[in-house]
């Protein structure tokens, strides 16, 4: 089989199956008509550029296919968008963070970020709230 044959199938097959996700399904049947359609009017071109040509519009449309396709998650995906890892005795797990830093006692790292950032922003001290006392 030719290169520009098996570039074509192989395209052929990759719009068909973006395609076969395309939301609503009255429209999925019409957006896989028209894939077939066109691929089979263009079915008796011979010359390298013309399939080249055509090679290039259907890479575009195949473009404009995933951009309008919404994403599926696979049927053992079971992540909500965010994963953390635990790391233990044992290892990393997943799991929720576990920390030593409630409401009633605070984290150094963070008191020692706010008091930098307060710093930085030019409250050093607070004078210029309480004004001069002498």
């Amino acid at each position: 089989m030719s290169t520009a044959r098996s570039n074509v199938l192989q395209m052929y097959k990759n719009m068909l199956r973006v395609a076969s996700k395309v939301e609503p399904a009255t429209k999925r049947v019409e957006t896989i008509e028209s894939i077939r359609q066109e691929f089979r009017k263009s079915a008796d071109v011979n010359s390298t550029e013309t399939v080249e040509d055509l090679l290039k519009k259907a890479n575009s449309s195949l473009g404009y296919l995933k951009m309008i396709t919404p994403r599926q998650r696979t049927a053992n995906s079971q992540q909500s968008g965010r994963t953390r890892l635990v790391f233990g005795e044992d290892g990393p797990r997943e799991g929720k963070a576990v920390s030593n830093w409630t409401g009633s006692n605070m984290d150094p790292d963070s008191v020692k970020q706010h008091y930098n950032s307060l710093k930085r922003a030019g409250f050093t001290n607070n004078h210029s709230v309480v004004g001069d006392l002498f």
